[in-house]
């Protein structure tokens, strides 16, 4: 029995491994590892095997709760590189978009973002931004859009359905997104999104 996600996943798992005599494993990715690991020793050496999705996991797993980097082989979480290619070269606009994707929470940074775009304004150069996701911070995000003065230049698009966002990307000059560590330690390892936009 295979889960995704060291969290309630897991311990799901772990419950039918007992109950049906059948082992388990897990893949380890991020806020079930770096904000909620509950029980991660336990779970690590009762599975028969553990998982991550990149290299900074398996060195915080090692540092952080002393598990043994070589018994946690890596699987990185790939796109297809046909679905996401552009269909045309890219064709300069005026101005620029600058595109980011995610849910609307500390680890994505889009505050800094923000900052950025005024900082780009302040030095007068001339971009859009176009944030895609929702979340618990959009009304201090568009408050923060509005006090730097910002409402030309930062749009957020809300929940975009998978045609729109692959038009965004095809569209956009630059895809950024300053990730950091939240005050509750949570944070991105290797996010997918990053890749999708890399391929395009």
């Amino acid at each position: 029995i295979h889960a995704h996600f060291a969290g309630a996943a897991t311990e799901c798992a772990m419950a039918a491994s007992g109950l049906l005599g059948v082992p388990y494993s897990f893949t380890a990715h991020a806020h079930d590892i770096f904000v909620h690991p509950r029980a991660l020793r336990e779970k690590f050496e009762g599975a028969a095997l553990t998982i991550t999705v990149c290299e900074y996991n398996r060195r915080f797993l090692r540092d952080e709760l002393g598990f043994d980097p070589p018994t946690i082989p890596i699987i990185v979480c790939c796109v297809d590189p046909k679905r996401f290619a552009r269909k045309s070269p890219y064709r300069k606009g005026a101005p620029p978009l600058v595109v980011s994707i995610g849910r609307l929470v500390e680890k994505k940074g889009f505050d800094v973002l923000i900052d950025a775009a005024r900082r780009l304004r302040d030095r007068g150069v001339d971009c859009a931004l176009e944030i895609i996701g929702t979340g618990p911070l959009e009304a201090s995000l568009k408050e923060r859009i509005k006090r730097l003065g910002l409402d030309d230049r930062v749009r957020f698009t809300g929940a975009l359905p998978h045609a729109e966002v692959y038009e965004r990307l095809e569209r956009a000059a630059v895809y950024a997104q300053p990730f950091c560590v939240a005050a509750d330690g949570d944070r991105d390892s290797m996010p997918v999104v990053v890749k999708e936009a890399m391929a395009m």
